[in-house]
């Protein structure tokens, strides 16, 4: 069963410390991204869901500079690596969303 709090949040955590490129480090670490305003049923809703979360990697991971090939390869390594990391979290939100609307519409009275 997901945790109230991942129920309220997910969370860009310290393990993608490690993963945003040095410049990154020094400034934003982590994101809270607020699902509790969304219905993960609704289709709808995921794709809300999807673009807070591309916000949070790419605040997280930066803007890829454009003077340093290395750079912008270090920021699209962390914003890949960001995304997979999420995924999962995603996915557990999403299923809990969907099971639960199962349970609602499995207990609703019949007319």
């Amino acid at each position: 069963m997901v945790s109230e709090m991942m129920m309220k949040a997910l969370m860009l955590a310290a393990a993608l410390i490690g993963a945003a490129p040095a410049a990154a480090q020094t400034e934003t670490n982590s994101v809270e991204v607020k699902i509790v305003d969304l219905d993960l049923a609704s289709a709808e809703d995921v794709a809300k869901l999807d673009r807070r979360l591309g916000i949070a990697v790419r605040r997280v991971c930066g803007v890829p500079s454009e003077r340093s090939l290395a750079a912008h390869e270090a920021v699209t390594a962390c914003r890949i690596e960001a995304a997979a990391r999420l995924a999962p979290q995603r996915d557990i939100a999403i299923a809990e969303a969907r099971r639960a609307d199962r349970r609602r519409l499995a207990l609703a009275p019949r007319r």
